[in-house]
């Protein structure tokens, strides 16, 4: 009788040790053990909690900079937009959809056989980007392209004579940019290139311009 009780105290303590649990396809999950008079506390570092946050998908954010002429009549501006996008609910919701109204100011001049053409100009753009959304480090890294729809208004002097022009363009607008985890969103820089062709200085030839933002997007 004494030898029975022995070998059924023996095959539960067996059954009770770690290796019984991988013998018998049973997931073991240890916890660590907190000193006595503590709770027992996970810690998480700011990335993992942004990333466990459960995700709306809505994207938007003010964005504020300076655009730079390359080539073409226009000239630098001041440069400011809204993102209002969506990241689609496939892919870990990296790839991402948006419309980013901006506006600018920029000068335009031509030269032309009666003298320069030049005057302000008022250029609002409205671009439907495609966004890839790619987590790394504390931050994000966001790449986005896509066309536009533009439109400008510019009142040229030449020669004592004065007209003004209207027109519409399609363009392309392809920027680059690091959002770092703060809050809500994300605060960064984003570089910009936009070509577009509107009809300013009595010209159509195609302006480049490269820019430069500071970005806080809100990531809901």
């Amino acid at each position: 009788m004494v030898q029975r009780v022995r070998l059924a105290c023996a095959l539960s303590v067996f059954f009770s040790l770690p290796w019984a649990a991988f013998a018998q396809d049973i997931p073991l999950v240890v916890p660590k053990k907190a000193k006595p008079g503590q709770a027992s506390i996970t810690a998480y570092s700011e990335e993992e909690l942004h990333a466990q946050k459960p995700k709306l998908g809505v994207i938007v954010g003010p964005k504020l900079g300076g655009a730079f002429p390359v080539a073409g009549p226009l000239g630098p501006s001041l440069f400011a937009a809204v993102e209002i996008g969506y990241r689609l609910p496939v892919l870990k919701r990296i790839l991402s959809l948006s419309l980013e109204p901006n506006f600018s100011n920029p000068s335009s001049a031509r030269a032309t056989e009666l003298g320069t053409l030049k005057g302000p100009t008022l250029s609002v753009s409205v671009p439907l980007l495609v966004g890839a959304n790619v987590e790394a480090g504390p931050g994000l890294v966001r790449v986005l392209a896509g066309p536009s729809f533009d439109w400008a208004q510019s009142d040229t002097q030449v020669a004592g004579f004065a007209f003004s022009e209207t027109s519409t363009a399609l363009g392309v607008s392809v920027s680059a940019g690091y959002l770092v985890h703060l809050g809500p969103g994300g605060l960064g820089i984003e570089l910009r290139y936009h070509a577009t062709a509107p009809r300013v200085a009595a010209s159509n030839s195609i302006s480049h311009l490269l820019g430069v933002t500071a970005a806080y997007v809100f990531d809901l």
